[in-house]
Order: structure tokens, then sequence, then C-alpha cells
């Protein structure tokens, strides 16, 4: 089953493939958490009867848009909050510095 049919019922959460096989899953934050959970899921089966290992699935990136104007608060005085997400989550975390649309992209 196709990964937009999985997450029809998800209240408002679209999600899209793309050519270099990126999923983006817009909606509200409880929403692409359980898109997320649908696309990984799809993924997980589809390693069902196939030559990849399921453990190829282990990372992912995940990109937040963050307004521009509150970028300052995630980052933190000399970075002292994304230095905190790193350590307690155990996670490697970007802040790019392009914006698109007044957003600024935070990498997970």
């Amino acid at each position: 089953m196709a990964v937009s049919n999985r997450t029809a019922g998800l209240g408002g959460a679209a999600v899209v493939a793309s050519r270099d096989r990126r999923v983006m899953c817009v909606g509200l934050f409880s929403q692409c958490c359980m898109a997320q959970q649908v696309v990984y899921q799809a993924a997980l089966q589809a390693c069902e009867g196939s030559e990849v290992d399921p453990s190829t699935l282990s990372a992912l990136t995940a990109i937040f848009w963050i307004p521009k104007e509150l970028s300052g608060a995630v980052i933190g005085k000399a970075g002292a909050t994304l230095g905190h997400i790193r350590e307690e989550a155990q996670v490697k975390v970007q802040f790019g510095k392009e914006e698109v649309k007044m957003m600024r992209p935070c990498s997970i």
C-alpha cells in the first residue's frame, strides 16, 4: 500500500515524497509525528522479502522549520540550548543559516 494511502486518516498532515527520496510531512507537530511513524512502518514492511537490511532505517534526519525570530531562543546563548538537546537526546543538531520564507531549518 502506498504511503500516501496509509496517511490519509492522519487528520490533516500532508505527506509528499520527492524524486531524491525525501518524504516531507506538513501539518501539526502531532500529525507529522504520526505520519513519520506510518512512513517508517511502510519502509520496514518493504524490507521484508527484499535484500535491504532493516537496520539501515535506524538513521534518519528530521528537519524542523523554525521562524527566524525564534531561532535565537532555539539556539540559546552561545549555542547552549542546542548543546543541551545534543547531550540529552544523543543526536546531531544543525541549525541552518539560510532562510526560506522567514524560516530557518533545524536538522536533527
